[in-house]
């Protein structure tokens, strides 16, 4: 009995010492105990993938969810999820996971020339033993929630290639201007700022994270930057636990050499420097180094990199002068002579009274043409009984009376010669000069004379 547990601890002890040796030789890549745990995979190269992100971690805390660290200086509390980590070379170094199962990506070999194997203890999870050649310089036990694991060789250079890749994230945050739209908030504070405005800044920021904007918050200070404030979002339900919403901060210290927190809500963004949490974190850390002092509880920022909103103009706040035209009348509205068609002279101005003296007949006689009416026949008219042709309704004023003695006179009118006589006997201003008009005016003047020549004869016959 005692020669079969013999051989079989010697079994066990030569399976873990081919393992490490064919790890060292970098013959194989990766070794997987079967378990039934269902942990998904995660990308290494994705920092909002991890609670923790960093090429150093000096302090040890629990950490729920994916960690990815560089160079392990501490004992890490893991809580599910897969985690990374790069070296085991202090001998501060170790990690356990008792709590939610999970997997861990270790490296092959350690920065100081030591390896890493894990050998399966019943009951205890694994034993992870680090050797210098054949000889064990130390070993400590994962627990039993650890329920695979991975041997890789280049998980510190990728954590610190990203880490610095963090650094061009940073600066275009920091170029995002003060903005609030239905789904964006950027503010760029100062540390004192929030510092003595936190209840402000804590109640803007988580609500407008709970109503689903994307919220950047630029803290510009370079150097050691402190935020004493510990925000509880109250107004939102309070509590640092595991709030969805917390995915939708950014927290971006890319100035910074050193980062000291309260508890606070979102992703502290801090690639160049050491971060360290006095109170829990809901969100993630990506930085430079990282010594946890209070938990950090993974929720993921998914946002990306928003993009400076475009400010929409409001025309009704600053109206142009084309949005005034009723203001000032247009020259439609002031009449013009065109807009009244019908400008009517005075109707009693065209008919000048005829002179009462009788003017002197021409020396002609009348025509055979126009016979000469006997007395008997027709009365002798007078100017008044004369009709009165209608002249053409031309606004021009009426001609001033000759003073006629004894002889005939002629008046020149301006805009052409009419005999003073003609006027006189037909009551005209002007004589008409062709069309039906003419022709009136001349049956009318040869009536006329007519007329006066037929009164001289019968007088001389008397």
């Amino acid at each position: 009995m005692k020669k079969g547990k013999a051989r079989a601890q010697f079994k066990r002890a030569m399976v873990s010492l081919l393992t490490a040796a064919m790890i060292a030789s970098g013959s194989i890549g990766l070794t997987t105990i079967t378990s039934s745990a269902s942990v998904a995979d995660v990308d290494l190269s994705d920092p909002l993938k991890f609670s923790v992100y960093t090429n150093t971690y000096t302090n040890s805390n629990h950490v729920e969810g994916n960690v990815a660290i560089g160079s392990l200086q501490a004992g890490l509390d893991i809580w599910e999820g897969k985690s990374y980590i790069g070296d085991l070379a202090n001998s501060n170094a170790s990690f356990k996971c008792n709590v939610r199962d999970a997997v861990v990506a270790f490296a092959a070999s350690n920065s100081d020339g030591t390896t890493n194997t894990a050998v399966w203890q019943e009951g205890q999870g694994y034993k992870i033993a680090i050797m210098s050649g054949e000889d064990i310089v130390r070993e400590f036990i994962t627990d039993n929630k650890l329920t695979g694991y991975e041997s890789r060789t280049d998980i510190a250079s990728r954590i610190s290639t990203v880490i610095n890749a963090c650094k061009n994230t940073s600066a275009a945050l920091y170029a995002l201007e003060d903005a609030e739209t239905d789904n964006l908030l950027i503010l760029n504070i100062s540390a004192s700022d929030f510092n003595s405005n936190g209840d402000y800044y804590d109640k803007l920021i988580t609500e407008s994270a709970n109503a689903g904007k994307t919220v950047v918050v630029n803290v510009a200070d370079s150097g050691s930057v402190a935020l004493s404030y510990s925000m509880n979002a109250t107004t939102v339900g309070g509590g640092l636990g595991h709030q969805s919403w917390a995915g939708n901060i950014v927290w971006n210290f890319g100035n910074a050499s050193s980062v000291s927190t309260g508890g606070i809500f979102g992703t502290v963004l801090a690639p160049s420097a050491s971060v360290t949490n006095y109170a829990n974190i809901v969100g993630a850390v990506i930085c430079n180094s990282f010594a946890q002092g209070g938990e950090v509880h993974q929720v993921n920022y998914t946002r990306g990199i928003p993009t400076q909103p475009t400010p929409t103009p409001e025309p009704s706040e600053e109206p142009t002068p084309s949005e005034e035209p009723t203001s000032t009348p247009t020259p439609s509205e002031e009449p013009t002579p065109s807009e009244d068609p019908t400008p009517t002279p005075p109707v009693t101005t065209p008919t000048p009274t005829p002179p009462v003296t009788t003017p002197t007949p021409p020396a002609t006689t009348p025509t055979p043409e126009d016979p000469t009416p006997t007395p008997s026949e027709e009365p002798t008219p007078t100017p008044s009984e004369e009709p009165m042709p209608t002249p053409e309704a031309v606004p021009t004023p009426a001609p001033e009376e000759p003073d006629v003695r004894g002889e005939r006179r002629f008046v020149v009118i301006e805009d052409e010669d009419t005999p003073l006589a003609d006027a006189a006997v037909l009551g005209a201003g002007r004589r008409p000069q062709t069309g039906d008009a003419s022709d009136i005016w001349t049956i009318a003047f040869l009536a006329s004379v007519s007329g006066l020549a037929a009164w001289i004869l019968q007088g001389k016959k008397k």
